[in-house]
């Protein structure tokens, strides 16, 4: 998995891009444990960026914290788009 942010990771295989989000299991017996839940499944690294965007800050209900979370988003995907790159075939 490419960690995007502290949250949202990216996998693909050769059928599609998986946008996860990481979580933390509240109870039972592996209260604590980290997971990961597919969010949604894509055809390509710029559409699944493009929805962890609309899913990120769609719970914010001010536009001060959205244009704070965008541009938060934004260095993150600038660091992570050299990994895509390096695993994503191109193409033209």
């Amino acid at each position: 998995m490419i960690k995007v942010t502290d949250e949202w990771y990216l996998s693909a295989d050769e059928v599609c891009v998986t946008l996860s989000k990481k979580g933390v299991i509240q109870s039972g017996k592996t209260k604590g444990d980290i997971h990961y839940t597919a969010k949604g499944y894509y055809n390509n690294f710029k559409d699944a960026l493009k929805a962890m965007v609309n899913k990120d800050i769609q719970g914010l209900d001010d536009i001060k914290s959205m244009v704070e979370r965008l541009y938060k988003l934004e260095n993150y995907i600038d660091n992570v788009i050299p990994d895509l790159v390096k695993i994503s075939p191109v193409t033209k």
